[in-house]
């Protein structure tokens, strides 16, 4: 059987920053990868939009990765 443990959580905030050449939209991202795994979005979302109002960037996402590891273990193991 597969069980799977959550080892960690990344924060993105998307930014926008302006278009180039070409008129096509420009983003900064900045990350936050020392996010507890056991904050909930909801949480997480609060943070993310009091962090965009400190800033004169505009943001238009918020993204969360989780990573997860992969292990076996055999059936009546413990």
């Amino acid at each position: 059987m597969i069980k799977t443990s959550l080892k960690e959580t990344q924060l993105q905030l998307i930014f926008a920053d302006g278009v180039d050449q070409e008129g096509e939209p420009q983003f900064v991202i900045d990350r936050f990868n020392t996010i507890q795994p056991e904050v909930t979005d909801d949480v997480l979302y609060q943070a993310a939009q009091k962090l965009a109002a400190l800033t004169t960037q505009e943001i238009v996402a918020v993204h969360r990765s989780n990573d997860y590891e992969l292990t076996y273990e055999e059936e009546g193991a413990s």
